[in-house]
């Protein structure tokens, strides 16, 4: 029979000591482990710190708040912005005391001081003072007072105002301006089109004219010119009358144009062009559309009142007038053209400017049959001042350099013809056709003309 096994027993000595071997080493390094803090009792008290954890952070978290009651959510909204709408109330009051204080100097006002003292880290104290202004009634009106006024002057200058206006007896303010609701300016010279040649800087000679002369007006003058052309003859119709007339050589321009006109130009530098006008006061005006209204709108010269007579003439008149001087910068393009592509583009735009002039007349309720033939119907009006020079320098000058016939167009516009016939037998006009040859010293305002001309001309067609 076997007999059972002592488990505690060890069959030989070399079994006893290898177990021996592992409880002497094993038990130094448990306690190593626990010395670390990595054996059981470590493990234990990470596990209760972590506990301990948690159940303090759950207990500090705050519970959940019931859904906000009617009308407690606008309480807190303003009790949230009960801070940020004292300092914008602080911020309007310095705002009310810097305008106090710029536009009345001596307004009665009490100043509310309040000192506050604030501790550095060495102890230091600081007095700072914040000033408050409380305005009275009486000084926020005075503050007030001379800012809200009209602008009479800004609605003016944006030709707003009334007609019914009474107009000003000095030169300077004359009433309603004959252009009003201008939209797009027109330039008043060669130069300022970009369509004259650049002028040399020696080329600025005094010529024989006389110079102007202090206390009075003195008009730059050109009688050749376009532009000059629409103020020659609104002059005529006003009767305007001054011997302060400087005849200048646009190939040889004297120097005192060119000192006039630099000092009233926004580009003191820009090549000089007339007319240019310097009155006695020392206003210098340059621009054609600018020194015709000039005489236009001053009541101190007599003569046939330029501006219409109604609202809707005024508009189909100057309407008509922005139209009729589209053609302008197809007229240069024709001059300048270098071959026959580009004079046959030019002519195309000419002819199609005109073909749009006429259909204003066309729509204009005032125009034709017995109401007359001006734009604005029987009445001359500075529109028909601003656009007749140019119907002569079209049927004279596009006929001798690009064999253009004004007349074969104009059989196809019969509106823009019967215009044409009544402003060119014009006596005003004619008048200026008598002068000019002689200022000139040409036969003919025909060979005044396309002398004036011939510096725009570089090519010539063979046809």
């Amino acid at each position: 029979m076997m007999k059972h096994r002592n488990p505690l027993s060890f069959s030989n000595k070399n079994e006893f000591l290898f177990f021996f071997g592992l409880v002497v080493f094993f038990i130094p390094f448990l306690e190593h482990l626990e010395g670390e803090g990595l054996g059981l009792s470590g493990f234990w008290r990470r596990v209760k710190a972590t506990t301990r954890e948690r159940y303090k952070k759950r207990k500090k978290k705050k519970p959940r708040r019931s859904p906000t009651p009617k009308g407690t959510r606008l309480f807190y909204l303003h009790k949230h912005h009960k801070e940020s709408r004292r300092k914008k109330k602080r911020k309007e009051e310095t705002m009310s005391f810097a305008a106090a204080n710029a536009c009345v100097p001596n307004a009665s006002s009490v100043f509310a001081k309040k000192t506050t003292t604030t501790t550095t880290k060495k102890n230091v104290i600081v007095q700072k003072t914040q000033k408050k202004c409380i305005v009275s009634a009486e000084a926020t009106k005075q503050a007030h007072e001379g800012i809200a006024e009209p602008h009479e002057s800004t609605l003016a200058s944006m030709r707003m105002s009334s007609r019914n206006s009474p107009p000003s007896s000095s030169p300077s303010s004359s009433g309603t301006y004959a252009h009003e609701g201008i939209t797009e300016a027109h330039e008043s010279s060669l130069a300022s089109m970009r369509l004259a040649p650049a002028r040399g800087a020696n080329t600025a000679t005094t010529s024989s004219a006389s110079s102007k002369a202090d206390g009075k007006n003195t008009l730059y003058f050109s009688a050749t010119c376009p532009f000059c052309h629409k103020v020659w003859i609104t002059m005529l119709e006003k009767n305007v009358s001054f011997d302060g007339f400087v005849w200048e050589d646009l190939e040889n321009k004297s120097e005192a144009l060119c000192k006039t006109f630099a000092a009233g130009s926004p580009d003191a530098e820009a090549n000089p062009s007339v007319p240019v006008l310097s009155l006695s006061s020392g206003k210098i005006m340059i621009e054609s559309d600018l020194v015709m209204n000039y005489f236009c709108c001053n009541e101190t010269y007599p003569g046939v009142d330029l501006r219409p007579k109604t609202v809707e003439q005024r508009y189909d008149g100057q309407l008509f007038e922005n139209t009729f001087n589209t053609v302008v910068p197809a007229f240069f393009k024709c001059l300048r053209a270098k071959n026959e592509a580009e004079l046959e583009s030019a002519i195309s735009e000419v002819e199609h400017a005109l073909t749009k002039a006429d259909r204003c007349l066309q729509m204009n309720p005032s125009f034709g049959g017995d109401n007359g033939n001006y734009c604005c119907g029987n009445q001359f009006t500075s529109h028909d001042c601003a656009t007749m020079g140019f119907l002569s320098r079209l049927r004279i000058v596009l006929k001798h350099y690009r064999n253009y016939d004004l007349n074969n167009t104009l059989q196809k516009l019969p509106w823009l013809k019967s215009w044409a016939d009544a402003v060119e037998a014009h006596p005003s006009l004619l008048k200026t056709y008598e002068l000019i040859p002689g200022i000139v010293g040409k036969a003919s305002v025909d060979e005044a003309f396309i002398a004036h001309f011939a510096k725009f001309v570089s090519w010539r067609s063979t046809n």
